[in-house]
């Protein structure tokens, strides 16, 4: 049990003593208490008093209340406007004369900051329902029994080079709004890059493909029966995996889908434009963003794609099963969001 608190009569006993002139010793004494108890209540008395005596004191603000929804609303909008302008336009429209830094502390403090516009897509109705449409019958299944089944797939190019980045006013928390995210200036003039096609299951990482750049239907069916069969092989000797890639003109191109059937390969139906319900899309992000490590180092294409090997064959099955155990929360964040992109 904690120790019984003071009664207001007692602490006013304590202080009527001390400003008395008596000592704290000789108070722990006649009140049978420690000294550290009458510190502390000496101390309390005198850091209350003296917060007091100073609120209040100082220049006041020029921004109110009424500036700061104004700010607010020059930020709203449009989310791409740079700081450069909002100023003007604030010092224009309530005539205060602030610094760009102190305006941009404001902004702070109404949760605004500057952060890159993201990359992704904005979904409209007719892709957000077909989302909804796909998860619905897959809202049940769990990692052992159906998700586990599942060897997914993807292209991606990995460019080494510069990046131009557009950045926008967003709130901590806000998810992916239309105005937060879409097309950015990707620089043309990258100095390497590699188009690769790989494959993960439930027990690890799978084969890895270089492909040209352009990929055709011949060429992805190529690449399918030199490198998806090994997996089948290795980890469904006796069938039962469904083969999972998105829909790409050469995924679902007639004769694509005529060698899947001779060689009944089963797929899993994707919902266009949905990378972020495609586990594999978090590996090309740990590739790329371990590459940056690298690029002083990446002086050809042939250095560029024996790194994104080295970094693929250091996926740990631990870490593939642990995007295989995000799928039933990204199913369920699909809803939440009623079709829109998770945060995955």
């Amino acid at each position: 049990m904690g120790a019984k608190p003071l009664s207001q009569d007692t602490k006013n006993a304590i202080l009527t003593m001390y400003r008395n002139g008596t000592r704290v010793v000789d108070i722990a004494k006649q009140l049978s208490m420690p000294q550290s108890t009458i510190s502390t209540v000496i101390r309390r008395s005198y850091s209350s008093n003296t917060k007091a005596a100073t609120r209040g004191k100082g220049r006041p603000e020029k921004v109110n209340e009424r500036h700061l929804r104004r700010l607010g609303r020059l930020i709203s909008g449009n989310r791409r406007t740079p700081l450069k302008t909002i100023y003007a336009q604030f010092k224009q429209e309530t005539g205060l004369n602030l610094c760009k830094r102190t305006l941009d502390r404001y902004c702070r403090k109404l949760r605004f900051t500057r952060a890159p516009c993201s990359k992704k897509q904005f979904l409209n109705e007719k892709n957000r329902i077909a989302r909804l449409r796909w998860r619905k019958p897959r809202r049940h299944w769990s990692v052992e029994n159906q998700w586990s089944r599942i060897i997914f797939s993807d292209e991606s190019m990995i460019r080494i080079g510069d990046n131009y980045r557009v950045y926008v006013w967003k709130k901590n928390g806000e998810g992916y709004r239309p105005d937060l995210y879409g097309d950015t200036k990707t620089s043309p003039n990258s100095r390497f890059q590699v188009m690769v096609w790989g494959c993960i299951s439930y027990n690890g990482i799978g084969t890895l493909e270089i492909l040209d750049a352009n990929i055709t239907a011949r060429s992805y069916i190529e690449c399918l029966e030199k490198n998806l069969w090994p997996v089948l092989a290795k980890e469904f000797p006796q069938g039962g995996a469904i083969f999972q890639d998105d829909g790409a003109p050469a995924h679902t191109a007639g004769i694509v889908k005529s060698w899947k059937l001779e060689n009944n390969i089963n797929t899993l139906p994707w919902p266009a434009y949905s990378p972020d319900l495609n586990i594999i899309e978090n590996i090309w992000f740990i590739i790329k963003m371990r590459l940056q490590k690298e690029v002083l180092k990446i002086t050809s294409r042939d250095d560029l794609v024996i790194k994104i090997k080295q970094i693929w064959a250091s996926l740990t099955p631990a870490y593939i099963k642990s995007l295989y155990q995000s799928l039933p929360k990204r199913i369920r964040q699909c809803q939440v969001l009623k079709g829109h992109r998770t945060k995955y």
